[in-house]
C-alpha cells in the first residue's frame, strides 16, 4: 500500500470581502479510483480531517470531525451535498 508523498496545500477562502490563506501539510496517495490528497485542519470546535478524492470526471471533498462534510464536484454539474456541525446537520 502506498504510504503517500508529503504535500503542501494552501487553502483561500473570501467571505464578506475579507480574504484569509491557509497553509497544511498532508500526503497525496494514488488509489485505483483516483488521486486521494489528505490533511488534517484544527478549528475552533476541533480537529477536522479533510480528503480531496481527484477522479477524471470529478473532485469530491470530505471532512470529518468536528464538522463534516461531502461535496461532489462536477463540471457542468449541480450536486447535492451534507454539512454538519455539533449542533446540527445543515441542508
Amino acid at each position: 500500500m502506498d504510504r503517500g508523498r508529503p504535500v503542501r496545500i494552501e487553502v483561500a477562502t473570501v467571505a464578506d470581502g475579507q480574504r484569509e490563506a491557509f497553509v497544511y501539510t498532508g500526503v497525496l496517495y494514488r488509489r485505483p479510483e483516483g488521486w486521494y490528497i489528505r490533511y488534517d485542519e484544527e478549528q475552533d470546535d476541533g480537529r477536522v480531517s479533510t480528503t480531496l478524492k481527484v477522479q477524471p470526471n470529478r473532485v469530491v471533498l470530505l471532512r470529518r470531525g468536528a464538522r463534516t462534510m461531502e461535496q461532489a464536484f462536477v463540471p457542468g454539474a449541480v450536486t447535492p451535498g451534507t454539512f454538519g456541525t455539533p449542533y446540527g446537520a445543515l441542508p
